[in-house]
C-alpha cells in the first residue's frame, strides 16, 4: 500500500513540475520538487524503517523458536544439531518448498546453507551419533562426495560446537527453572551473568577470534 502511494506521488510531482509555467520554473525551480520529494523521502524512510523492524521481530521470533527446541533435546549430538539446522534452512527457503522459488534459490546464504545440508547429510549414523569420531580422512571423504572443501565441512563441524554451547547452557536453566531468553540480546546479557552448565573452554567456542586474540597474547608473555 504505501510503495503504490509512493509511486503515484512520485509520478504526480513529476507531471505537477511539467505544468509549471516557465517565468515561475526560473524563478523558483527547486522549490516544488524539494517539498515533493521531501515528503516522498519520508515515506519511503518510513517504510524502510517498518520493513527492518519486521526483519527484526521475524529474527527475534526464529531465535526464541531454536531456543525452545534446543532445551527440549535431552541430549544433543551432531544428529539433534542436523534436524535444528535443517529446520531453520526450510524456514530461511533453503530447504523444502521455498527453494523452488525464483529468486530464492539463487540467495547467497541460501547456497550457503545448501551446501551445510550436503555435507550433514553425507555424515553417516556414527559420525552423527558421535561426531569426536570426525578424524581429518573422515573430512576429506566428506567433503569428496559432496563436491566441497574441507573448510566447509570443519566449518559444519565448527558451527556444531558453538551450537552444543548453548545447547548446554540452555539445557542448564531450563533444568534449574530458569528463564530462557528470547532474543539474541537477552541471551548476551544473561549469559554474562550465569556460566551455568559451560566452562570457559566452552565461552571462547563461541567467541573464536577472542580466544585466537587471548591464545597470541599468552604466546607472546612466554
Amino acid at each position: 500500500m504505501f510503495a503504490s502511494l509512493l509511486l503515484t506521488g512520485c509520478k504526480r510531482a513529476s507531471a505537477l513540475s511539467l505544468r509549471l509555467p516557465s517565468a515561475l520554473a526560473q524563478s523558483s525551480p527547486s522549490f516544488v520538487p524539494q517539498r515533493s520529494f521531501g515528503v516522498f523521502s519520508s515515506i519511503k524512510e518510513n517504510l524502510a524503517n517498518r520493513a527492518e523492524e519486521k526483519k527484526q521481530k521475524t529474527m527475534d521470533e526464529g531465535f526464541k523458536e531454536m531456543l525452545q527446541k534446543l532445551a527440549s533435546y535431552d541430549t544433543f549430538s551432531m544428529k539433534e544439531y542436523k534436524e535444528v539446522f535443517i529446520w531453520l534452512s526450510e524456514k530461511s527457503g533453503a530447504n523444502g518448498w521455498k527453494s523452488h522459488i525464483p529468486g530464492v534459490g539463487k540467495m547467497e546464504e541460501v547456497k550457503e546453507m545448501k551446501k551445510y545440508v550436503s555435507i550433514l547429510n553425507a555424515m553417516t549414523p556414527l559420525q552423527l551419533a558421535k561426531p569426536q569420531t570426525i578424524k581429518s580422512p573422515d573430512r576429506q571423504k566428506l567433503a569428496q562426495d559432496t563436491k566441497l572443501t574441507v573448510e566447509y565441512v570443519n566449518k559444519v563441524l565448527r558451527m556444531y560446537d558453538q551450537q552444543l554451547v548453548m545447547y548446554k547452557w540452555v539445557h542448564m536453566r531450563k533444568q534449574n527453572s530458569k528463564p530462557i531468553p528470547t532474543t539474541v540480546a537477552e541471551m548476551k546479557d544473561m549469559m554474562s551473568r550465569d556460566h551455568s552448565g559451560i566452562t570457559m573452554k566452552d565461552m571462547m567456542k563461541l567467541n573464536p577470534q577472542q580466544s585466537r586474540y587471548q591464545s597470541t597474547r599468552q604466546k607472546i608473555r612466554m
